[in-house]
């Protein structure tokens, strides 16, 4: 089975996430390729990504 727009560009995203400034040129062009629907998604998607990564400051 054919690995879906949305899906190859998440993979794409993970794999230059090293690079915050390749990362951005990726997800604008990725957001300008896909369906509005999956554009959506992709931001959702992102939006999630960022939340994991970014640690919470411990409260005491």
């Amino acid at each position: 089975m054919k690995p879906s727009m949305l899906s190859y560009t998440k993979l794409i995203l993970e794999k230059v996430s090293f690079s915050k400034e390749l990362y951005e040129r990726e997800y604008r062009k990725a957001l300008n390729r896909l369906s509005s629907h999956e554009a959506r998604l992709l931001e959702q998607w992102a939006r999630r990504r960022r939340q994991q990564l970014v640690p919470v400051a411990a409260t005491h």
